[in-house]
């Protein structure tokens, strides 16, 4: 009997033991969590976007995985993510954090918990010139200004459509008008609905799709629908605004578009595109945009041009003014190499420059070293050009490149009471420009009043050139 005494405390004792050392071990076994496949969310959670779940067990302290590869790029946002835990009962818990400066995740718990981050695939549609990213409502241009801008995300050789007249003043232009889930978009302070931050006079409405330092490099077709009443203040020092601020390598055609453009600052503005970079195509597009910039170059279509632009079948109905140089289409030729096409398009809006240089009814200035050329064809403008302090004219404002100009003509009048250089098709022509002029005329009167006693040049066709010149027909 003490023998079986003696040995059932042994056996309590090894059971005990064993009980602690496999309590330990699970204890110091649960300091870390496992990744779970990608997997789409089912129920409320589901919004067609992927996701990462981690699995936690149990755990006293707090871990972190710091890993951004686990976040696609490509079609996809961060700036609306979503996280969360559920216990083995779906029930919430608060266990999970997340840092959207470096992807990582905070996980701390004390039950076994499932966790989640999810984000919404921005656009329906594969990106393809079959398929391309569809443009719906208001709130997805947002999401592809956010997507640019913010996840770096240049879209290179995707294809965008805008599939329905969208009106920025229109509930129904939006998905839910009076969402705050995009935050404080207009800069002043408060969280309002989408349409609020949009159209508030006060802030600085819509932000243009393309900045200093991350370019649109995709196409985009307006499927010849518009897009009204789009508001930007733009009060950032040396930027670039428009409904896309810059591009690259882009096409965008088939576009009406309307609204107001203000600057306070420094920028480059234009009502489809602010500057653009590369070989890009703008065609069948309309601009009815009123465009009041500062600065540097201010054009109807675009504010300024690095390397090859082509502008094909496009009008100007908005009025442009200020901005260093101004233009019914395009602003400034801005670099050296550049080639400027303008064919079979026009400008009916005012164009006027009274706080700086130049102003052209088509081109407000080549400023090139002399390697650049413009080429307009089959091209005219009917908006009245007025007012600038160096040099204006029908077409061209001033030239330090290469411009040829065929089968074009001006039908708006020119008049000056601040300047010195005036011309009906062209202003002035530096030593390094080359102009050729071929079945071209100007139908209005061109003028200078000015109450200064000072030089004047005024010419039917060119105020003014010091470089070679070729007229025919």
């Amino acid at each position: 009997m003490k023998y079986l005494k003696k040995h059932k405390k042994l056996l309590l004792v090894s059971i005990v033991l064993v009980i602690v050392t496999s309590m330990f071990l699970v204890l110091n076994n649960s300091h870390a969590y496992k990744e779970l496949p990608k997997v789409k969310l089912k129920g409320d959670i589901n919004k067609s976007g992927l996701a990462i779940m981690v699995e936690s067990d149990y755990q006293t302290g707090e871990y972190q995985k710091l890993d951004s590869t686990i976040f696609p790029t490509d079609g996809y946002t961060l700036n609306r993510i979503k996280s969360g835990c559920v216990d083995k009962n779906g029930n919430s818990v608060d266990a999970l954090t997340y840092n959207g400066g470096n992807n990582g995740i905070t996980i701390k718990t004390k039950q076994s918990v499932y966790c989640y981050l999810y984000y919404d695939n921005l656009f329906k549609g594969l990106g393809t010139e079959d398929e391309p990213y569809q443009i719906n409502y208001i709130e997805d241009l947002v999401r592809l200004s956010n997507s640019v801008n913010k996840d770096l995300n240049v879209y290179k050789n995707k294809n965008f459509m805008l599939m329905q007249n969208l009106d920025f003043n229109e509930n129904d232009s939006y998905m839910k008008y009076n969402d705050t889930g995009f935050g404080d978009i207009n800069g002043v302070n408060s969280i309002e609905g989408i349409k609020e931050e949009l159209t508030n006079r006060e802030g600085t409405g819509f932000i243009p799709i393309g900045n200093l330092t991350t370019n649109f490099q995709g196409n985009f077709d307006g499927n010849n629908k518009r897009l009204d009443n789009l508001y930007i203040l733009n009060k950032i020092y040396n930027n670039r605004t428009g409904l896309f601020g810059t591009i690259e390598n882009s096409i965008i055609k088939n576009l009406t578009i309307s609204g107001s453009i203000d600057t306070t600052d420094v920028v480059d503005a234009g009502g489809i595109v602010g500057f653009t970079i590369g070989t890009v195509v703008i065609e069948n597009c309309q601009n009815e945009i009123n465009i009041q910039g500062k600065g540097n170059s201010t054009g109807g279509i675009v504010g300024a041009v690095s390397r090859n632009l082509t502008i094909k079948n496009s009008v100007n109905m908005g009025t442009i003014q200020e901005g260093g140089n101004v233009g019914g289409l395009v602003g400034c030729v801005s670099m050296s190499g550049n080639e400027l096409i303008i064919e079979n398009s026009y400008n009916q809006g005012q164009i006027s420059n009274l706080n700086s240089n130049n102003a052209g009814g088509l081109l407000g200035r080549d400023r090139s070293d002399g390697n650049s050329i413009t080429k307009i064809k089959n091209s005219y403008n009917a908006g009245e050009v007025t007012n600038a302090k160096t040099a204006e004219g029908g077409l061209v404002g001033r030239i330090n490149g290469a411009v040829e100009i065929d089968n074009s003509h001006n039908e708006g009048e020119i008049s000056n009471t601040i300047g010195s250089i005036v011309g009906g098709l062209i202003g002035y022509g530096v030593d390094t420009s080359n102009i050729t002029i071929n079945n071209s005329y100007n139908n209005n009167e061109v003028s200078i009043n000015t109450p200064e006693e000072k030089n004047i040049s005024i010419g039917g066709f060119i105020g003014d050139s010091l470089g070679n010149v070729n007229i025919n027909n």
